[in-house]
């Protein structure tokens, strides 16, 4: 299939999202979506210029969030790890095309509401699915400013773990949790950027060392008197 032929059949598939109503799926028009994705995905890998490039990655982001409906309503929790991965890199590739700011600014609200839909999503999660599903967020992205996001939320649901272990008097397990804290905290002080940013990630370094020091220090003072 020739590369007009590929943007045709998506402009195609990009109709029929616009005209079906969301949670109203034809078999046919879901099909047709899947090949979009297909064919946007192709579009990524075969882009010459950043606009190319920036616009395969938007609408295989768009196609695939409108496939999600389908899921959401059948009552599945729709993980958005390759919508934020599209969106992402269609905004990184788009503030190096020559596309108009209005363009870039309908591009970073869609992105910005999948991050933020992607962020509601992991409240429903218990402790460590959530910070699998975190991890996996901050992996695909490239935006430091959402990266540190992802990472300030993995660190605050550790601590939230932590804290109520310490006091259970679970001081191994504090250990454990705090020195898994510790590498997250480590990689988002590297993309720390803003003023606030730094103020967050030093109260949680600072929480975190203290149950960290406090758990070692009574581990310790237990070993001593058994002996």
């Amino acid at each position: 299939m020739t590369r007009s032929i590929e943007l045709k059949r998506a402009e195609e598939v990009d109709l029929i999202r616009k005209n079906e109503e969301p949670f109203i799926f034809l078999q046919q028009g879901k099909e047709l979506l899947q090949q979009a994705v297909t064919c946007y995905s192709k579009a990524t890998k075969e882009a010459l210029t950043h606009s190319e490039l920036a616009s395969a990655h938007k609408n295989c982001a768009k196609a695939l969030v409108t496939l999600s409906y389908n899921e959401y309503d059948q009552g599945k929790i729709v993980e958005n790890i390759q919508v934020l991965y599209h969106f992402s890199r269609a905004l990184n590739s788009g503030l190096l095309s020559s596309f108009p700011d209005q363009w870039l600014n309908s591009l970073q609200d869609e992105y910005v509401n999948c991050f933020r839909n992607s962020l509601k999503i992991c409240e429903q999660f218990d402790f460590r699915p959530k910070v699998t599903y975190l991890v996996k967020i901050e992996r695909v992205i490239v935006d430091e400013c959402f990266k540190f996001r992802c990472l300030t939320e993995i660190c605050d649901s550790f601590l939230k773990i932590i804290v109520p272990l310490f006091g259970k008097k679970e001081y191994e397990s504090v250990l454990v949790y705090t020195q898994e804290c510790s590498t997250f905290l480590t990689e988002a002080d590297q993309v720390a950027v803003t003023r606030r940013d730094k103020i967050l990630l030093s109260e949680m370094k600072k929480s975190n060392n203290a149950l960290k020091i406090q758990a070692s220090a009574i581990l310790k003072m237990f070993k001593g008197e058994k002996r």
